[in-house]
């Protein structure tokens, strides 16, 4: 079957329409039912007709993916068999992902927020600042000190995930941004809650503590929201909001080039310009 999607798609496409039986009832009969035979589209590490290696697996709608057969795809035998496998496995490993991210996101800005009314911030070179980083790093609840390692466990568990994605996907787990994203806002974690482990403030010259904060939490947003695009109900308006950004982008590669244009035009003939301020 492998063979006939990749060099003869049509023939392919006969075979899947025999996989597919129709009761001899009316559509409108309470009795109508359609049987799916999904053998040759998925086996278990059994040996089919065309592989070369005994127990080498096989699933048809990567496949198809791979060989960009679109029409196979939205076939009804490949349809059944995705939406079969997104309710008895998809979806139950979905809402774990999703809830367990939900609560990452709700301990992070908790913990955020309640860290940064602690502080005021200030000058590295002011009299008080050390005392001030003292408030967050010195005197701290059972809260403040057992969320950081709450937070680098999760984080490790993911990156876990990332890399067995990475083994998977291989190449084709770089061409999605949403990959990108999540790593940004791991680093980025686990980069704020490094001073909170060590006990104090390592990014106090460089008052890049802060910062990081902002970071991690606009990028764990973003993420949330990529996670919402399953849900039929919000799905439209993300990829929507998706395309729209990657147009804005490829406007901006236009007009970045215009821009500068215009504003070294200004300056060669208006160096000398003084202004009356």
């Amino acid at each position: 079957m492998k063979n006939l999607i990749q060099s003869m798609p049509r023939l392919a496409e006969l075979v899947m329409d025999r996989c597919v039986t129709r009761s001899d009832h009316p559509r409108s009969d309470p009795e109508y039912s359609v049987t799916f035979n999904f053998s040759l589209l998925e086996n278990q590490g059994k040996e089919y007709a065309g592989s070369r290696r005994k127990g080498e697996r096989f699933f048809g709608p990567a496949t198809m993916v791979e060989c960009e057969r679109e029409r196979l795809l939205t076939h009804p035998l490949s349809q059944a068999l995705l939406q079969w496998k997104w309710s008895t496995l998809g979806k139950p490993l979905f809402w774990l992902n999703f809830l367990t991210y939900i609560s990452f996101v709700t301990l992070l800005t908790i913990f955020v927020v309640t860290e940064r009314v602690k502080q005021r911030l200030l000058s590295p070179d002011a009299s008080n600042a050390t005392e001030e980083d003292d408030k967050i790093f010195k005197f701290r609840t059972r809260f403040s000190t057992g969320t950081p390692i709450v937070i680098v466990i999760f984080i490790c568990v993911q990156m876990i995930k990332e890399l067995y994605q990475i083994t998977v996907q291989k190449w084709r787990y770089f061409t999605h941004f949403t990959n990108y994203t999540e790593w940004c806002c791991y680093l980025s974690a686990l980069c704020y809650v490094a001073p909170y482990l060590r006990g104090e403030n390592i990014f106090q010259k460089t008052m890049a503590l802060w910062p990081l904060a902002t970071t991690v939490i606009l990028l764990s947003y973003t993420s949330l929201i990529l996670f919402m695009r399953r849900f039929k109900y919000f799905g439209v308006y993300i990829l929507m909001f998706i395309e729209v950004t990657k147009t804005l982008f490829r406007v901006l590669n236009i007009f970045i080039p215009m821009i500068f244009a215009f504003s070294l035009a200004f300056f060669l003939l208006l160096k000398e310009q003084v202004s009356e301020h």
